[in-house]
C-alpha cells in the first residue's frame, strides 16, 4: 500500500480545525478538489468524490477508524480493502 504523509502547524484550537475538516457541506467554499459525504465517526464510511477542480481524481470510500479533535490525522481513515470495498 502506498503511503502519503504531509504535516502542517495550524495556529487554531484543535476543535476549530476539526469542525472545519468535518464540515463537509462547506467544502465547496474552500476546497474545489473534494466533495465528502458521510459522518466522521468511528466505523462509518465516507464517500470522497472529486470536485470541479479535481481533474479526474477517483472516488474512494474510506472507513473512519477514529474521530475527534485530538485524534492524530494519520489515524482517521483507512481505505477499503478489495474484500470490503463492496460492503458497507
Amino acid at each position: 500500500m502506498n503511503h502519503i504523509e504531509t504535516r502542517i502547524d495550524i495556529d487554531a484550537p484543535a476543535a476549530s480545525v476539526w469542525a472545519t475538516l468535518t464540515g463537509f457541506e462547506a467544502y465547496p467554499e474552500w476546497n474545489p478538489r473534494s466533495r465528502i459525504t458521510g459522518v466522521a465517526a468511528p466505523g462509518e464510511r465516507l464517500v470522497v468524490a472529486p470536485g470541479p477542480d479535481a481533474e479526474g481524481m477517483p472516488t474512494f470510500r474510506p472507513r473512519v477508524l477514529a474521530a475527534g479533535p485530538t485524534t492524530p490525522a494519520d489515524g482517521l481513515m483507512r481505505p477499503p480493502t478489495r474484500a470490503s470495498s463492496s460492503a458497507g
